[in-house]
């Protein structure tokens, strides 16, 4: 339940911060890729959540997912900030 809390804190943070910028700023790019990985959290955590009750290694093994998802380094950020 902490986990799901703190990715729709995430994914709450990042549209206000994304709220404002032109959508041709590379802040706003970046956010927007980091957007789509925050919204598969929150869907593994829910499906984590209600699989608990039932198939309690398979949550364990959703939450490793999602963190490995998380550690996993995304290279087309560092290609957009290396274009300048």
């Amino acid at each position: 339940m902490n986990l799901l809390i703190c990715g729709f804190a995430a994914y709450v943070f990042q549209l206000a911060v994304t709220y404002k910028l032109p959508p041709n700023d590379k802040v706003f790019i970046i956010i927007q890729k980091n957007l789509k990985k925050t919204i598969f959290s929150v869907a593994i955590y829910i499906t984590s959540l209600i699989g608990a009750f039932f198939y309690p290694l398979l949550s364990l093994i959703l939450i490793i997912l999602v963190a490995i998802v998380w550690v996993i380094p995304d290279r087309s950020i560092e290609r957009l900030l290396d274009e300048e």
